[in-house]
């Protein structure tokens, strides 16, 4: 079906997080005056059964913090309630092994490709790609 594009926008101005699933359930048109999207999927989005949520924060307060730079060097811990959505989702896949979350990641990217990238870049580059110093950052921010 096709809605009107202003309309819908409008709608999820006052409903955090709505834009973000029609935009993953709908597509906009090229003259950008309409959405398509089924009915049934905008029902579900506007009554807010499909709005993703963590710790009332809305899906677009998360995304900020999902993208943050990670600072090489600041180390100082952060307190697990503090921990932003991704943090606190990657502890659920950690090993008693791993000191914290720079080993679950390292851990878990390694076999995909992680590994042949830390010996590739420095080949190519001649500097080093930052992961081993990016590992122990975020290991000691984000300790278990």
């Amino acid at each position: 079906m096709r809605y009107s594009f202003k309309e819908i926008k409008q709608r999820c101005i006052d409903t955090p997080g709505t834009w973000q699933e029609v935009m993953k359930h709908g597509s906009i048109t090229p003259d950008h005056l309409w959405i398509e999207i089924d009915a049934k999927t905008l029902e579900n989005i506007f009554n807010g059964s499909m709005v993703y949520k963590v710790s009332n924060k809305s899906f677009d307060t998360i995304i900020p913090e999902a993208v943050a730079p990670i600072v090489v060097g600041d180390n100082r811990p952060i307190p697990f309630e503090d921990w932003p959505a991704w943090a606190k989702g990657l502890k659920l896949i950690s090993t008693k092994e791993d000191k914290g979350i720079g080993d679950t990641i390292a851990r878990t990217i390694g076999p995909l490709g992680g590994d042949a990238f830390k010996t590739w870049f420095p080949k190519i580059t001649g500097k080093s790609c930052g992961c081993n110093e990016r590992q122990e950052t975020l290991n000691k921010r984000y300790p278990y």
